[in-house]
């Protein structure tokens, strides 16, 4: 087997089984569900083969699966009796759908092998397993809930500029045979629809696009982001536009701006908190309800998912009915609530010059450090407005801060549906958490806030630091060297509402563990926006979902993520506005889509070096879109293993785009403009004298696409576009391999169908001058060429 082959192997191997189990957790027995008239769940697919009827899938549910396997079935297993009868496909569907709480017995035979390779055994171990079924309703998850709209047209504007790189794509799909341009239609129209198949209402509208029409999806991404300027000026209500757009609503009516507040005592800084906290608290909980706020597994199910994609284990069927009430606060709702603090306060001189007051008794030992006011609101908690000097404040035991000055402590872990604001003037303040709480800004059923407005800042807890499950979450920090480090589902992670974190100037640190730095879970918006500064980010702290030595598993830094087998995914993001900056990250990270979610990385200047693991830059998989995009800078990026730097697997969008610059690529299998499994893969760089270093199959070619290709007789297309610049590739300058590529060269992939790739589809161009011009827009109800 070539070196290329045994990486296609591999990554096939290692994705079907890693989207199911990160690690193997210890299997458990769910309490029995009480007998209902409502359909029954097994998680387990029987399939017919020559032998008889083989296990397929062992998912979550009464079996606990972690996708191939169980404590006790496992793919591979021939099961021979149904409760006492010979096994039939038809005998098991019947059985299987009976009442929740009905018991259900097998008699199998082990497999040999059992597991990803599983296959029947005549002469396996005689088992017998029984479990009770549980409710079908619950285990679905919010897949199947109702048909999706159809998609709007996009609105006219900006983000009509996609016209340029629609025509691009066009014109090199042009570039392969009539047959393999009927492949990549079909293929397009398959993707579709892929969305419709799970009938998740949730589903982004943004993701709906890309699978839609892959080659505008950047320009609409691009047009997303506000402006540096817009930040600076008026930050809420840039992040409220962010989260609208990325929610496909660019069009949404935000609340008007507050206008000016004025500030001219100390009991103004507390009617400021109340004016910001409590409209949001009453809007927060005419959404949510109470019920689905304090569910006790809602932090469980944001949290757990770093050690498991799928909803298992213990605590599973408690993380199932609190996902139920992720859907109840959208990411549009979080946008008009983030809008309301558009307000620009106006303080007085003065007010640093109040005297201090005693503090009040039922604050003892939540505050240390002179404070000049506080009051207890109703509804809300105690408002405290600290003094010039360092202070330190207990935010398990305050509801807000208006902070004057000083180097001040803020210490977190909220209680679950306890909303917070900080509003901070100055010093180098330290916000953290007592080991095992929530992190600070903590959004778990509730709103959430922090407003640094300078100093060196440190933000630094376990889960949920600036992560949101059924809330909203804002950091905003103004100014200053800061440093961030959060656990799982931290740092602009959100399902179910909206989690930000927008630093608008300084030389920062960032750190994530993982699962954080811009997720964007089911129902979620979570986004990482630092607009200046050259910074330094890592994410990965655990061990590779595989197994790699030295690599990491990610899941975050711009990653939209869903759920796997229950819940489609949001859309996450990560933008960095300027500055020359380092990023690395494991695995899943950096425009990186998993499942029914978007992912989206944003880098409009500055000279950078990215690494990352696998599956990232641009990077997808299972029916999602990885989306990066680099407007300028000199640029170094390395790639491991495979799927990233514009890769695609698994009915996925992958797009990468590096704008202008002299760059250097350093990637694996599958790699710019490499895509399998039924997936469209783009890769452009559009100036530049680039250095390319790939392994194959990449650069605008196919992998395997043996996952649908039965059912839907569609494959992959592989799209790779060097605009300009003498760049060099692998086989020049002492490379072991020349297969053509190089500049002013267009290579399109043979027109007949290979029996290894079945449709595995690719067009390599390069160019050492720019192209034409982009033709004349056109006008609104006009459809750009090859647009749906």
């Amino acid at each position: 087997m070539t070196p290329s082959r045994r990486a296609q192997a591999f990554v096939g191997i290692a994705a079907l089984v890693a989207c199911a189990s990160i690690e193997a957790a210890t299997p458990t027995d769910h309490d029995a569900p009480a007998a209902t008239t409502r359909p029954g769940f097994s998680g387990l697919e029987l399939v017919e083969r020559p032998e008889g009827l083989l296990v397929w899938r062992v998912g979550p549910g009464p079996l606990d699966g972690d996708f191939l396997q169980s404590a006790s079935v496992a793919r591979g297993d021939l099961v021979l009796e149904i409760d006492g009868a010979p096994a039939t496909l038809a005998l098991w569907r019947s059985r299987s759908t009976q009442a929740s709480g009905t018991t259900v017995t097998l008699r199998y035979r082990e497999g040999q092998p059992r597991g990803w390779s599983g296959a029947p055994n005549a002469q396996g171990e005689l088992r017998d397993v029984a479990f009770v079924l549980d409710d079908a309703e619950l285990w679905r998850g919010l897949h199947g809930r109702a048909d999706l709209a159809p998609l709007a047209p996009p609105a006219p504007g900006p983000q009509a500029g996609s016209a340029n790189d629609t025509q691009l794509v066009a014109d090199a799909v042009l570039q392969l045979g009539p047959e393999a341009r009927a492949r990549a239609a079909k293929l397009r129209e398959r993707l579709a629809r892929v969305p419709d198949g799970f009938r998740d209402p949730s589903t982004p509208t943004l993701l709906r696009s890309a699978l839609a029409d892959p080659a505008a999806i950047a320009a609409r991404c691009e047009h997303a982001v506000p402006s540096d300027e817009a930040f600076r000026l008026a930050p809420y209500r840039a992040m409220a536009e962010f989260v609208a757009h990325l929610a496909g609503e660019p069009k949404l009516e935000l609340p008007p701006a507050q206008g000016r507040f004025q500030i001219q005592h100390s009991d103004a800084c507390i009617w400021f908190i109340d004016f910001l906290l409590n409209p949001s608290r009453v809007r927060h909980q005419a959404e949510v309800p109470a019920e689905a706020a304090a569910h006790g597994a809602l932090r469980p199910l944001v949290e757990g998912r770093l050690e498991n994609l799928l909803v298992r284990g213990a605590t599973a069927r408690e993380e199932m009915l609190a996902l139920r009430g992720i859907p109840a606060l959208t990411p549009t709702e979080a946008a008009q609530m983030i809008a309301h603090f558009d307000v620009i306060p106006e303080i007085s001189p003065e007010v640093a010059a109040s005297e201090a007051v005693e503090l009040p008794e039922a604050l003892r030992g939540a505050v240390e450090g002179a404070i000049v006011n506080a009051s207890e609101i109703p509804e809300l908690g105690w408002v405290v407005v600290g003094g010039t000097g360092a202070n330190s404040y207990d935010l398990a035991k305050i509801a807000g801060v208006f902070d004057l000055g000083g180097d001040d402590r803020y210490r977190w872990g909220a209680p679950q549906g306890a909303h917070r604001l900080v509003v901070d003037l100055a010093g180098n303040d330290a916000h953290t958490s007592p080991e095992g709480s929530t992190g600070p800004a903590a959004a778990l059923g509730a709103f959430a806030a922090i407003d640094d407005h300078g100093g060196d800042d440190t933000y630094e807890g376990g889960a949920l630091t600036g992560g949101a499950a059924l809330g909203v979450s804002l950091i905003v920090d103004r100014g200053g060297n800061d440093r961030y480090r959060g656990g799982s589902w931290s740092l602009g992670a959100a399902a179910g509402g909206a989690a930000l974190v927008v630093d608008l100037a300084g030389d920062d640190e960032w750190n994530g563990e993982g699962m954080s730095l811009g997720v964007g879970g089911p129902s979620g918006v979570g986004a990482i926006v630092d607009v200046a500064g050259n910074d330094r980010t890592t994410l990965g702290a655990r061990p590779s979902v595989y197994g790699v030595e030295g690599q990491r598993r990610g899941f975050g830094m711009g990653f939209g993520l869903g759920f796997r087998l229950v819940a489609a995914g949001g859309v996450g993001a990560y933008v960095d506005l300027a500055g020359d900056d380092r990023r690395t990250s494991g695995e899943f990270s950096q425009g990186c889509g998993y499942y029914l979610g978007l992912g989206l990385l944003v880098d409009r200047a500055g000279n950078d070096a990215v690494e990352c693991d696998r599956y990232g830059l641009g990077g997808s998989a299972h029916q999602a879109a990885g989306v990066y995009l680099d407007r300028e800078g000199n640029d170094r990026y390395l790639g491991k293993t495979a799927v990233h730097v514009g890769g695609a697997w698994d009915e996925s969008i992958g797009v990468f785009i590096d704008g202008a610059g002299d760059d250097a690529y350093a990637v694996a299998a599958l790699a710019l403009g490499g895509a399998a499994n039924q997936s469209i893969a783009i890769a452009i760089d559009r100036a530049g004298a680039d250095r390319y270093e790939a392994a194959m199959p990449s650069l605008g070619s196919g992998g395997t696409n043996d996952y649908h290709f039965d059912e839907y007789q569609v494959g992959s297309l592989g799209l790779f576009l060097d605009l300009d610049g003498a760049d060099t590739y692998p086989g020049a300058a002492g490379n072991d391999r020349d297969d053509g590529r190089g500049n002013d060269r267009v290579i399109a992939s043979p027109e007949a169908i290979t029996a290894l790739g079945k449709g595995a589809d690719g067009v390599f161009v390069d160019r050492t001058v720019p192209p034409p011009p982009a033709p004349p827009a056109a006008s609104p109800d006009a459809p750009t060429p090859g647009s749906r």
